[in-house]
């Protein structure tokens, strides 16, 4: 844990991975840190933290990453908007991982027509979506639940091989509505024993039933294009019940000191989670490269992928909340703790690289991986690192004074 006056460069990791990899594919793709902004004291932690700005490529992974990454600030601080018009306490959000099989995902990755593919797939999650998934969660309640979705067409761990799966947020609240001229009503979910400690909204057995479900879905839809699923074939095929992943989250974690958790430990992995759903394939392949530098690139098929988010239910209506956030307070800030999740509204100061590593002598790195805060401390190597691939002396002061910004050094 670095002290509240030590800097926290956020996203530390993935800048060092992804600013300037060294594979032939990303030759054409580099960026450079053109200024570091610094919110001091921001927070109810008190922390100060270190954001980097970036120039170049377009298709450079840490220029992509910054963008998705403000996205997923933008998204967290509508559903806040959303949860205080709605009259909410907290806002539940179930976090699930929906995986085809291997063999699926290969006859998917094969066929001529990638976005004939993709189509398919989404088709396949509509169908599990509207015929298993929200029925059950809601368990023959009327209303429809709020959800988002992302197709991923390949693995983190190793982008260079075909894994086609969904990412998706549900939030644990019914909407029920005759028209919006009189507006929707919404009611949390209530639920007694449910699977995973009590946390989900279903029972073990409900949670089985659904995965069994999706299962079935998948065998239909592989018959029908006369694809052989072996994974669900013999001794593996009950293999599939790990398939479906769930995973529980709240906005606004109110309680978390009451259970001993830090605060705010639930609205940050949710952060987190909506950059991680929305990102690019190209940061898993620049941060792949590194222990794997001869990797093939990947199809473009792959590599030029948007991974788009899709919306369903009132999810495509959270718009209409978004005024809320103007009169909330929100002020344009845009930087979100990376340990908390809430808005950064402390002094911001802008520093070259040059006058930040002369400012502070002691840098951290903030970083959220495997669902909770990594931290580190700068070495003298990866302060030299950053100074090498900063923007050259005088032109950030340039871009700055062009700006109408205030230079601190």
């Amino acid at each position: 844990m670095q002290g509240l006056n030590t800097p926290g460069v956020v996203g530390w990791r993935k800048l060092r991975s992804s600013l300037a990899p060294l594979h032939p594919y990303f030759q054409d793709k580099q960026a450079s840190v053109a200024g570091v902004d610094v919110v001091e004291g921001g927070g109810e932690e008190g922390r100060t933290f270190a954001f980097p700005r970036v120039s170049g490529s377009k298709k450079n992974p840490f220029v992509l990453h910054e963008r998705n990454r403000k996205l997923a600030g933008r998204t967290l601080r509508m559903l806040e908007a959303f949860r205080k018009a709605a009259g909410l306490r907290v806002l539940p959000v179930l976090n699930l991982e929906w995986s085809l099989p291997k063999s699926l995902s290969l006859a998917l990755g094969c066929m001529e027509d990638q976005y004939g593919a993709r189509e398919l797939a989404w088709a396949l999650f509509k169908r599990y979506w509207a015929e298993v998934l929200e029925p059950r969660l809601l368990g023959g309640a009327p209303g429809h639940l709020p959800a988002r979705a992302n197709l991923h067409l390949w693995a983190s761990s190793e982008p260079v091989a075909g894994n086609w799966h969904f990412h998706f947020h549900i939030m644990v609240l019914l909407v029920a509505w005759e028209g919006f001229a009189a507006g929707p009503e919404f009611h949390l979910l209530k639920w007694g024993e449910g699977a995973n400690g009590g946390k989900l909204p279903v029972t073990e057995a409900v949670l089985a039933d659904m995965k069994a479900e999706g299962r079935a879905l998948i065998l239909r839809t592989a018959k029908r294009h006369g694809w052989r699923v072996p994974e669900f074939e013999g001794e593996g095929k009950e293999e599939v019940l790990s398939y479906l992943w769930v995973d529980f989250q709240k906005l606004r974690d109110v309680d978390d000191r009451e259970r001993g958790e830090p605060a705010g430990v639930g609205r940050a992995k949710l952060l987190h989670d909506i950059a991680y759903m929305s990102r690019s394939p190209l940061e898993d392949f620049a941060a792949y490269t590194l222990k794997h530098p001869g990797a093939a690139v990947p199809d473009e098929d792959v590599m030029g992928y948007s991974n788009k988010s899709r919306l369903f239910g009132y999810w495509k209506n959270l718009r209409e909340v978004t005024e809320a956030m103007k009169t909330e307070g929100s002020k344009g800030v845009e930087e979100h703790s990376p340990v908390t999740g809430e808005v950064l509204e402390g002094k911001t100061r802008t520093y070259s690289v040059a006058g930040l590593l002369e400012a502070f002598p002691s840098l951290g790195g903030v970083d959220f991986e495997s669902g909770g805060v990594v931290e580190t401390l700068l070495s003298t190597e990866d302060r030299a690192w950053l100074l090498e691939h900063s923007w050259e002396p005088g032109a950030w002061e340039r871009a700055c004074s062009f700006r109408g910004k205030t230079l601190v050094a």
